[in-house]
This record gives structure tokens, C-alpha cells and sequence, in this order.
């Protein structure tokens, strides 16, 4: 009766450790992603990715190096690009106020919950190791506030999250159930790559990507 106690207890330890803090457990069950890039001189390709062993950010180092691009490109049409007003921040953090301050033209309540998810792979030694790294901060979007101020806060979220390591599964989990709306920035930092613009509907929670396209940034939309 002991022994077989202590194997319950051994097995709910690790079932709930690995529940917490194994940063890739939901992604083994999460479908793959896909992302279609263009040089500007060529048509766009579209590679698939398994999320099991590939985040965005290791998916763009894997693009830059090996994307092929065979065929003429195309002009894509997109929505107007978004406002980009303060040099001392980021264009993320920019394009990531000025989409949310016309969402919320649209919104009856004066604040919302802003979920952004901040790549962590600067913590790994080995920068390009399988797996999926990043944290989900949260900050409000007052419509009080001047949009200098939401852009302050936003900026201070990334900051403090970058610098307080990894989360866990349920900080992730908590951070995701109380936002109204999640921000991502898909792009690439040493290519002439381009992400080429997409939208899908998929579930009800509002999922934005930030996207530099020709120069400028734009916002695409799923749903989560």
C-alpha cells in the first residue's frame, strides 16, 4: 500500500511538472504554421512549419537561409498601413498602439486587456535549438490615456518580461484567458525577406500579426 502511494504521488508530481513548466507540451498538439515571404522581386512561397520544434523566431532563421523564390512576383493588395508616430519607440510598439487605438474607435469599454508574445530565445545559449520560447505579458489599453502613454506601457511590459525569464505553462494559460486581444510581430532582422500578408478566421479571440511589408507596417488578423 505504501509503495503503490509513493508511485501515485511520483506520477502526479511529474504529470504536474511536466502540466507547468515543459515549455513545449501544448505545441505537441498544436497544428502547424505557415508562412508565405516574398524578396519583392519574386512571387511568394509558402513554407509549413511544425510547432512542435519551430517558434516563429527560429522559423525566420530558417528562412533567411533557405528560402527559394522561382517565380515573378506579384503586387499584393493590403489594408492601409499603420501610423508609426514616436521615435523613441520601436516600430512594434508603434504599429502595435496605433492598430489598437482604431480597434478601439470600435469598442464600447474604455480599457482592454493587451496580450503580447515576446520571443526568450536571447536566454538560450543555443539560440537555435528546437522548441518554442517566448512569454505572454499582458498590459491595458486605456482609451484615457494618450496614446504616448499606452505606448510607455507597452514598452515597459516587454522590458520587464524580458528580463524576469521564461514563464510557465499556466502564467502563459492566465495571460492568454484575460486578454481581449494578442499581439505578434512576425518579420525578419538580416534578410530582404518579406512576410507576404494573409487572413483567416479561425476561433473568437482576436489574434494580430505585425508585419513589415514594402517598407511599412501593416496588421493581420486571425482569430483564437
Amino acid at each position: 500500500m505504501y509503495i503503490q502511494m509513493n508511485v501515485w504521488i511520483i506520477c502526479f508530481l511529474f504529470l504536474f511538472f511536466n502540466i507547468v513548466y515543459n515549455n513545449n507540451l501544448f505545441w505537441h498538439l498544436s497544428p502547424p504554421f505557415r508562412v508565405a515571404v516574398t524578396d519583392g522581386t519574386r512571387q511568394s512561397v509558402t513554407y509549413t512549419f511544425d510547432h512542435k520544434y519551430f517558434d516563429f523566431a527560429l522559423a525566420s532563421h530558417w528562412l533567411e537561409n533557405h528560402a527559394k523564390l522561382l517565380i515573378p512576383h506579384k503586387p499584393y493588395e493590403i489594408e492601409r498601413p499603420l501610423i508609426l508616430r514616436f521615435k523613441s519607440y520601436t516600430p512594434f510598439v508603434n504599429a502595435s498602439i496605433d492598430y489598437l487605438h482604431n480597434i478601439s474607435k470600435d469598442w464600447d469599454k474604455l480599457s482592454f486587456n493587451v496580450c503580447i508574445i515576446v520571443s526568450m530565445r536571447h536566454i538560450l545559449q543555443n539560440k537555435h535549438q528546437y522548441g518554442n520560447y517566448f512569454n505572454f505579458p499582458t498590459f491595458t489599453f486605456h482609451k484615457q490615456r494618450s496614446l504616448y502613454e499606452n505606448a510607455s506601457q507597452m514598452k515597459k511590459c516587454i522590458s520587464y518580461s524580458k528580463k524576469n525569464g521564461l514563464q510557465n505553462n499556466l502564467q502563459r494559460a492566465y495571460n492568454w484567458a484575460i486578454s481581449d486581444v494578442m499581439i505578434n510581430t512576425w518579420g525578419f532582422k538580416n534578410s530582404k525577406l518579406e512576410i507576404v500578408p494573409s487572413e483567416s478566421s479561425i476561433y473568437s479571440k482576436q489574434y494580430v500579426k505585425l508585419c513589415e511589408y514594402n517598407g511599412k507596417w501593416y496588421a493581420f488578423k486571425n482569430y483564437l
